[in-house]
């Protein structure tokens, strides 16, 4: 795979063990090369779909906000408190919810 393992040692002092790693591209960056930047020019606005996601964890939050720059088909609103987040998008007829 291209990478060194190691280990310096001296005795009655200690040992240092190393390991050494190609660097890569990440998946999100992997994911991001293999998208046809016509496919993303094609959709309008006006045609995506809407994702309300009500998230109290904010990590989790912007984790799906970064999956979903990918999705230009779908249209995310975010919230963080259930209540607030079905009352400030109340036009929005949901077709599916879940609850973890």
């Amino acid at each position: 795979m291209g990478g060194e393992i190691g280990v310096e040692s001296i005795v009655g002092q200690g040992s240092t063990f190393w390991i050494k790693l190609p660097q890569v591209a990440s998946p999100l960056e992997r994911h991001q090369s293999s998208l046809k930047p016509s496919h993303r020019a094609t959709i309008r606005r006006h045609e995506a779909k809407t994702v309300l996601y009500i998230e109290d964890n904010f990590s989790n939050l912007k984790l799906i906000e970064r999956i979903m720059t990918q999705r230009p088909d779908l249209k995310l609103l975010s919230a963080m408190q259930g209540n607030s987040g079905w009352s400030s998008h109340a036009n929005i007829v949901p077709i599916s919810s879940c609850s973890i």
